[in-house]
C-alpha cells in the first residue's frame, strides 16, 4: 500500500523461511533479498549498492536481530519500528516510530532514538486478515458448554505471578469459568495447573489451546467471552487479532512501552472503557463482565460497529502516515539537519 510514485519499498530476509505469509511479503516488495547466509559488512554492502536512504529495522535486539549491520550505517537514515519495544540503547538507529500514548513525550530523554509520534497507534495490522467461517463449537475446543471463558493467548512467558494471582481470583469468584490459554508445551502446562492447585482452582480450569493456521485460530476466537491482557509484556498482534476476530480486549497499561501497546490498540478501536487505570480496576472490571452480561454484550456490539471504521482497522490510513512519517524524516536529513523528535499531523478531518 506504499505510494510507489514516493516509494520503492526493499525486504532484506535475515532470517530464511518458507511459507504464505513470507511469499506475501516477497510479492509486497518490489525487490527481495535473502541475505541470511551472508556477514554483516556484506549485508551491509548489499544494503549500501541499493542506494537505501531509509533502512527500517523490525527486530532490535530480539532473535535474528544483527545489530551489527546497523552500527555500519549502510543507509543514511535508520529507523526502528514494531519489534522490540523498547530503546536499542546505543547510537544505532536515528528514529523510533511510536506515539504519544505508547511513548510519553517525557520520556524522549531516556531513549537513544529520537521519537516519531504517529497519530493514533503506532500499531498496524491487516484489515484484510481472513477468518475461517469454520467456527468450532465449545466442546471442540475443550471449552464448556456453559460458564464464562477468560481468555489469553499471549506467549506463555508473559505470565507473570502477579496477574496469574489476579487470574485466580477471578476464577475463583466467578463459579464455572475457565481460562482459555495457548498450548505452551507439557512444562508450561504442568507449571500453571500446579500453580492453579496451590490457589485453590481445580487444575482443568485452565485450558490449552493447540496451534493452528492463523485463519482457524481467528475462527474460535468466538468461543471465548473476554480476552485479558498481562501486565509487564502486553498483548501486540494478539490483542489486535482479537479485537479483529470480535473479542474484546480488558488492559492495563504500565510504564513501559511493551506495557502500553496493547492499551494504545485497544484505545485505537474506539474501547476506552476497556483500559483499566490499574491492577484493582482491573480485576473488579474483569469480575463485573463475567457477572453482568449486558453489560459485556454491549461492548461486543460496540466492537462490532467500530471495527469497519476504526483507526487500528484502517490500513491504509495508518500506511499514509507511515509514508508521512518517512518524508518527514527524509526532508529534514536533506535540509542538513540532524534528527528530532516530530509529531506527524492526522488527516485533516480525522479524530485520531
Amino acid at each position: 500500500m506504499r505510494d510507489r510514485a514516493r516509494f520503492e519499498v526493499f525486504g532484506y530476509s535475515l532470517h530464511r523461511g518458507e511459507g504464505p505469509l513470507r511469499q506475501h511479503i516477497v510479492e509486497a516488495c518490489d525487490v527481495f533479498r535473502e541475505l541470511s547466509g551472508l556477514d554483516s559488512g556484506e549485508i551491509a554492502a548489499h544494503i549500501a549498492r541499493d542506494g537505501i536512504d531509509i533502512l527500517i529495522d523490525l527486530a532490535g535486539h530480539l532473535e535474528h536481530s544483527r545489530p551489527e549491520v546497523l552500527a555500519l550505517r549502510p543507509a543514511p537514515l535508520r529507523v526502528s519500528y514494531q519489534g522490540l519495544p523498547a530503546t536499542m540503547g546505543a547510537e544505532l538507529i536515528d528514529y523510533r516510530i511510536t506515539d504519544a500514548f505508547t511513548t510519553q513525550p517525557e520520556e524522549t530523554p531516556f531513549w537513544s532514538e529520537k521519537l516519531a509520534f504517529l497519530p493514533g497507534t503506532l500499531f498496524i495490522y491487516n484489515d484484510h486478515e481472513t477468518i475461517s467461517e469454520n467456527v468450532p463449537s465449545r466442546s471442540a475446543c475443550g471449552l464448556p458448554d456453559n460458564g464464562f471463558v477468560f481468555c489469553s493467548f499471549n506467549a506463555n512467558y508473559k505470565i507473570e505471578p502477579d496477574v496469574f494471582e489476579v487470574w485466580m481470583r477471578l476464577l475463583a469468584r466467578v463459579p464455572g469459568s475457565v481460562l482459555w490459554l495457548m498450548e505452551g508445551g507439557e512444562a508450561v502446562r504442568r507449571n500453571l495447573q500446579r500453580e492453579a492447585a496451590t490457589r485453590g482452582i481445580a487444575p482443568e480450569r485452565l485450558v490449552f489451546a493447540p496451534r493452528l493456521p492463523h485463519a482457524e485460530h481467528l475462527a474460535r476466537h468466538a468461543c471465548a467471552d473476554l480476552f485479558l491482557d498481562t501486565f509487564y509484556c502486553g498483548a501486540h498482534t494478539t490483542a489486535a487479532d482479537s479485537l479483529w476476530a470480535g473479542l474484546p480486549v480488558l488492559t492495563c497499561p504500565g510504564e513501559t512501552m511493551a506495557a502500553r501497546i496493547s492499551a494504545g490498540i485497544v484505545r485505537a478501536t474506539g474501547l476506552p472503557e476497556l483500559v483499566a487505570a490499574d491492577r484493582e480496576a482491573y480485576e473488579e472490571l474483569a469480575f463485573r463482565l463475567a457477572t453482568q452480561p449486558g453489560e459485556l454484550a454491549a461492548l461486543r456490539a460496540k466492537l462490532a460497529r467500530n471495527r469497519t471504521n476504526c483507526t487500528l482497522f484502517d490500513t491504509m490510513r495508518r500506511v499514509r502516515e507511515l509514508d508521512r512519517a518517512c518524508e518527514m524524516m527524509w526532508q529534514r536529513h536533506l535540509a542538513g539537519l540532524p534528527p528530532e523528535s516530530f509529531t506527524v499531523a492526522p488527516e485533516a478531518g480525522i479524530d485520531s
